[in-house]
């Protein structure tokens, strides 16, 4: 086997495990759910102190700003840069 076939099978044994893990200690644990309210808390607090005639201005800057992270965030995790 090419190295890049052996790169690929050890990518697959590492997002099996994490997933396994993430499955099994993670979700629906209690941090989980105090999470999933912290953002509702905070959705609802944003929502009561926006200014609603700007929403759409709004809305739009922070849709270039998450893809702008995202996109960082894939270079940097292909750059092995964080794990």
């Amino acid at each position: 086997m090419d190295t890049a076939g052996q790169i690929h099978q050890l990518k697959l044994a590492l997002w099996s495990l994490a997933y396994s893990q993430w499955k099994t200690e993670t979700l629906f644990s209690v941090k989980w759910w105090a999470l999933i309210g912290l953002i509702a808390i905070v959705y609802a607090l944003w929502w009561k102190i926006v200014d609603k005639r700007r929403l759409s201005q709004i809305l739009l800057f922070g849709s270039f700003v998450a893809t702008g992270m995202i996109v960082m965030d894939i270079i940097a995790s292909n750059a092995v840069l964080w794990s």
